[in-house]
């Protein structure tokens, strides 16, 4: 059994730690392909600016040379009148002196405004046909050439580069290699044949711009040109990713041989670790099973004890329902009782003066009638308070506050305390009918007992019935000053009492929040408001 625990909880450890790891891996890996497409797009965009940055120097460059020619007088004036020796010997110097500080140079051409060609620095290079002569990139017999024009009113000196100028200064800055490419070529390039464990060890492997160049693993960049004869094309750049690709499969390497190791090393140390708990569980094991015994004893005991002192509370809650019962049935029948003496009274007076008739004799009785069953139907009233109820069933709250009410009505009227009522609903709830009636009388009877113990001349107690879509809600408010207890909530702790000892017992507001809580599923709450205190039963509709 120890033998299973132990194998679970180590498999359960392992797969955590392994989880952890593949987790710690994968944010590894997606975090190096994020740095490795940063880098690409910091790479392309360096690429762009250095493409645009030498396209614009090399055109100012030519510009500024071609206004220093036409500042010469003798060229101007060579230009102008198309004499074409003149103007050849007049820049033939400037010529050769550029062509020694960039021999990518191939031609300096001077042409009228007509684009008529007055003459060329260098016969043995044919000019491309270019109609209007625009800066720009021109595919002239597979060779790329870019051409520089600069114009004033003599005419116009047009320089031809060799393209490969801008290849050149790519390169220089480490990449590879630099060419341009039409689009028909672009599927000449072959393609990198990356394997499934080089795509899980290097991101920058899932990438499909990878190509073999030269016998090494390049990442191609490109970027679109257009020529000035309406053909489209590239300048592609292949960057070396061969010592990359070997920096991080070595990193990859590394990091699994790690991972291994700090496996290996996490399941000798837990083995050991669970073997020295083994031990240490199998002597204390016993102790432990002794102690929860006690515990289970110890347990029950006190469960006992509370629900015995739960059913003492019960009991002494009852005993003093029923005392505060006999005081409200003593001022019912007092009445009643007094009306039947003044009845005896009667008869006995009209017989010593005459015979009584028959005619008073049966109104008398019949009136004597009548307040026996009121005062017989007063006791079943009460007998039905203190009836238990085994089922719960549908009652109206509003009828149930009418019956409690009736039943002290008579203590209240002999104590100068007005009840009054504020029925504003009339919901039926399923519950134990003579249970919420005990919450009703406690909640009656303590609002009494406050405005009798602060001396409150005309005490009221009003009695309030109202709901709204979730909830509906009986308060009980009196006018008695309020409750002097901080917090409120003390009031409802078992044998807490306000009252004097010969009174209060201290349980009414317990077992009441006990059953309005546990038995109907609601609350009861109190606050002090306006000079008195107002408790209040708040019952879910849907309970």
């Amino acid at each position: 059994m120890k033998l299973s625990i132990k194998i679970k909880t180590l498999s359960v450890v392992l797969v955590i730690f392994m989880m952890f790891l593949s987790v710690f891996s994968y944010l590894r890996y997606e975090n190096m392909k994020s740095i490795s497409q940063n880098n690409i797009q910091t790479t392309n965009f360096r690429l762009q600016n250095l493409i645009k940055r030498n396209i614009s120097s090399l055109n100012e460059f030519l510009h500024n040379r071609a206004e220093a020619n036409f500042n010469s007088t003798g060229v101007r004036h060579a230009l102008r009148n198309s004499l074409s020796n003149e103007l050849y010997m007049l820049s033939l110097g400037r010529y050769k002196i550029l062509s020694k500080e960039n021999i990518f140079l191939k031609q300096m051409v001077f042409f009228d405004n007509n684009f008529k060609l007055i003459t060329k620095m260098n016969d043995s290079i044919n000019l491309p046909m270019i109609k209007g002569w625009n800066d720009g990139f021109y595919l002239y017999k597979d060779e790329v050439l870019f051409i520089s024009s600069t114009k004033n009113e003599d005419g116009y000196i047009v320089f031809i580069f060799d393209a490969k100028h801008f290849l050149d200064l790519i390169e220089k800055e480490g990449y590879t290699k630099a060419k341009f490419v039409l689009d028909s070529e672009l599927n000449s390039f072959k393609k990198a044949k990356i394997g499934i464990l080089d795509r899980v060890s290097n991101p920058f492997l899932s990438f499909e711009n990878l190509y073999m160049f030269e016998d090494k693993l390049t990442l191609m960049h490109k970027f679109n040109i257009d020529f000035l004869d309406s053909k489209s094309g590239y300048i592609v750049v292949f960057e070396d990713m061969s010592a990359l690709n070997k920096d991080i499969k070595k990193a990859f390497y590394v990091t699994v041989g790690v991972g291994f190791i700090m496996f290996v090393s996490a399941f000798l140390i837990l083995n050991y670790a669970f073997n020295v708990l083994i031990k240490r569980l199998e002597i204390s094991e016993r102790s432990l099973a002794f102690a929860n015994e006690n515990l289970k004893n110890e347990v029950k005991t006190q469960t006992e004890q509370i629900i015995q002192k739960e059913r003492v509370m019960i009991h002494q809650n009852r005993l003093a329902s029923m005392g505060e019962m006999l005081s409200n049935i003593s001022h019912q029948w007092k009445q009643p009782l007094s009306a039947l003496s003044a009845i005896i009274t009667k008869l006995d007076l009209m017989n010593d003066v005459s015979e009584i008739k028959r005619e008073d004799l049966r109104e008398n009785l019949s009136k004597s009638s009548q307040i026996i069953d009121f005062m017989s139907k007063t006791i079943t009233d009460f007998k039905l308070f203190f009836a238990k109820e085994s089922e719960k069933r549908v009652f109206s709250i509003k009828e149930e506050c009418d019956k409690t009410i009736n039943l002290v009505s008579a203590l209240l009227s002999s104590k100068s305390i007005d009840i009054k009522r504020e029925y504003r609903s009339n919901f039926e709830i399923l519950g134990y009918a003579g249970e919420f009636s005990q919450v009703v009388l406690n909640l009656i009877t303590n609002a009494k007992d406050a405005i009798l113990q602060n001396s409150v001349v005309d005490g009221i107690i009003t009695i309030s019935i109202y709901e709204d879509e979730k909830f509906v809600k009986v308060s009980v408010k009196d006018n008695a000053g309020g409750i002097k207890v901080e917090p409120i909530d003390k009031i409802y702790g078992p044998y807490f009492s306000t009252k004097d000892n010969k009174i209060g017992t201290g349980i009414g507001l317990y077992m009441s929040k006990t059953i309005i809580e546990e038995r109907f599923g609601g609350t009861l709450t109190a606050i002090n408001l306006d000079g008195g205190a107002i408790f209040e039963i708040i019952l879910s509709k849907t309970s």
